[in-house]
């Protein structure tokens, strides 16, 4: 009715001005502030305005190390929530699901190839990234929208799980490796030091594998911490 209108529309109006006047009073705020206690004051919740601060502090100017560290760490959580905008509006392009054409597919990954000044093949695995994380894993596309993990963690996610169709599988693997994910890298190391690709690839291969222990016999060994190993038995009478 006429009355809720006159109401929503003042809302709206004291919103704005409230929003206006923090940012205003932000801005003048910060011309008081040394570049280090810009950085080193940025929000913990990621946006596309930090990018303003990042682009006004030279980080030459930095007199602090911990404030330089900052600086690097925040441009790399820009640089996640970006993917993950680019993400969606791939979803956006060529849809959640495959088009029944396979033609039709085709075209949109050459478009996708030609917009990033890309090859076909990797417009090919931005398109799977995307669906995969619209579809399977909402969890880490919301933590690389927040800047918590980075676009190779959403990477090295969807490769080892793309022998995985079971959603139940799909489901207990984010709930192991999402916690863990902003703390590790993203591709295993020779040196020992703990990666993302390690728990993942366990939950991810090992269930593929029993289905075949039998025929095979092949004894599977799943180990903490590692990725699963199988060693192979020789055949009764060999």
């Amino acid at each position: 009715d006429a009355e809720a209108a006159v109401q929503l529309r003042e809302d709206a109006i004291a919103a704005y001005d409230e929003r206006v006047a923090e940012e205003t009073f932000g801005f003048f705020e910060s011309q008081f502030l040394t570049a280090d206690e810009r950085v080193l004051g940025l929000p913990e919740q990621v946006s596309a305005s930090d990018l303003i601060v990042l682009d006004e502090v030279d980080p030459a100017t930095l007199s602090d190390p911990l404030a330089v560290l900052a600086y690097i760490a925040r441009t790399d959580a820009v640089t996640s929530l970006v993917a993950a905008k680019r993400l969606d509006a791939v979803v956006a392009l060529v849809g959640v699901v495959p088009r029944l054409s396979h033609l039709k597919n085709v075209h949109l990954e050459q478009e996708l190839a030609l917009a990033r000044r890309t090859s076909m093949t990797s417009a090919g695995l931005e398109i799977e990234r995307a669906r995969a994380l619209r579809q399977m894993f909402g969890g880490f596309a919301a933590a690389l929208a927040a800047g918590q993990i980075s676009p190779s963690h959403v990477s090295i996610l969807v490769e080892k799980c793309r022998v995985v169709a079971d959603p139940d599988i799909l489901a207990a693997i984010e709930t192991l490796v999402l916690p863990k994910a902003p703390s590790r890298s993203s591709a295993p190391r020779s040196t020992g030091s703990p990666s993302m690709a390690a728990p993942c690839s366990s939950l991810a291969v090992v269930p593929r594998r029993r289905t075949t222990t039998t025929p095979r016999l092949v004894r599977v060994v799943l180990m903490l911490g590692s990725l699963a190993s199988s060693v192979r038995r020789a055949r009764t009478g060999r």
